[in-house]
């Protein structure tokens, strides 16, 4: 049962779990015995957190024997419910990523304005919109390492004082009280970053978790690739490994 603790250190991080698109076999002795793992787990999290809502569910699948806990998470919890696969988004991302590499076609030591491989296309655009600060500095490695301290407009609000109608709200809440269903693009929300010149720190002088960067490195897995983000995603990690009941929604209206 020691996996079953390293795959727990992770789950209580990200708060849900893992989508398992295959049946799980009941094996009641095994199920139990992850089940006193995960309270333990999720009852020391939660005891930091008083407030803190929800709670944690494990699916490990393990050759022909697979094994499934819930603890809080509500009766009617199965291995095969659905989910909002949120920023697990960045484990695919990183992925494609480094498939582009291995394939040659991009190198994560290269700086984000730099030309790919064999091509005179940069990574990232050169529009006024992917105008963010330090550019010039940030490489496809800090990005993936959260150290290139792009400012992340999906966690933290706008800076107060800014001539701008969203300063110091979130623009994300400020767009969706005006449209509950307005779909976000890259290219809008990098927009709003470099108009108002957003950054947490310089490219390497510290750790700060960014969406923001993923979303980035989602546009040059699409200007590498020439294809869409959810197109190369779907072909080549999705398709390839059997998950074909996993979905990448899109439109704001999905």
């Amino acid at each position: 049962m020691n996996n079953f603790k390293l795959l727990l250190g992770i789950s209580t991080i990200i708060f849900f779990l893992i989508i398992c698109e295959q049946d799980v076999t009941n094996n009641s002795t095994q199920n139990s015995e992850l089940l006193k793992i995960i309270q333990t787990e999720w009852d020391s999290f939660a005891g930091q957190y008083p407030n803190f809502p929800g709670g944690i569910s494990v699916a490990v699948i393990s050759g022909n024997t697979n094994y499934f806990a819930t603890y809080k998470m509500g009766n009617n919890m199965t291995a095969n419910t659905r989910f909002r696969v949120a920023s697990i988004t960045k484990f695919f991302t990183g992925a494609a990523i480094l498939l582009l590499e291995q394939s040659g076609k991009l190198n994560i030591e290269d700086k984000i304005i730099s030309q790919m491989p064999g091509r005179v296309e940069t990574y990232i655009p050169t529009s006024n919109n992917y105008s963010i600060p330090f550019k010039d500095e940030i490489t496809i490695k800090q990005v993936l390492e959260h150290r290139a301290g792009i400012f992340d407009i999906n966690n933290s609000e706008i800076p107060s004082g800014l001539n701008v109608p969203y300063s110091g709200m979130s623009y994300l809440r400020y767009k969706m009280m005006q449209d509950p269903q307005h779909t976000f693009t890259t290219d809008e929300l990098f927009d709003v970053i470099s108009t108002n010149k957003l950054f947490y720190a310089k490219p390497g002088e510290e750790y700060h978790y960014s969406d923001m960067g993923y979303s980035l490195l989602s546009k040059i897995i699409e200007r590498v690739s020439g294809e869409s983000y959810i197109d190369f995603v779907k072909n080549n990690l999705l398709k390839s490994n059997n998950l074909n009941n996993s979905l990448l929604p899109y439109l704001g209206s999905d």
